[in-house]
């Protein structure tokens, strides 16, 4: 929820997004882009911690929303 609030992270229809720090003055960019698929009982959410930790390292990473049929 604070990435949220901070505009760091975005939760849409059919993914949630993280975004790597920007620094003052300079453009977006990220070093590579990460997509979680999760597993078939397994919410979205629960990949948010690995998820942020890893936008912190410069990777721009997005978690599938599979519901509600989560195949």
């Amino acid at each position: 929820m604070d990435r949220i609030a901070m505009g760091r992270a975005q939760r849409m229809e059919k993914c949630d997004v993280y975004y790597p720090p920007i620094a003052e003055g300079e453009e977006p960019r990220a070093k590579c882009g990460f997509i979680f698929y999760p597993g078939a009982l397994v919410d979205r959410t629960a990949y948010a911690p690995i998820a942020s930790r890893m936008s912190e390292s410069g990777i721009l990473v997005a978690v599938a929303n599979l519901a509600p049929f989560r195949v």
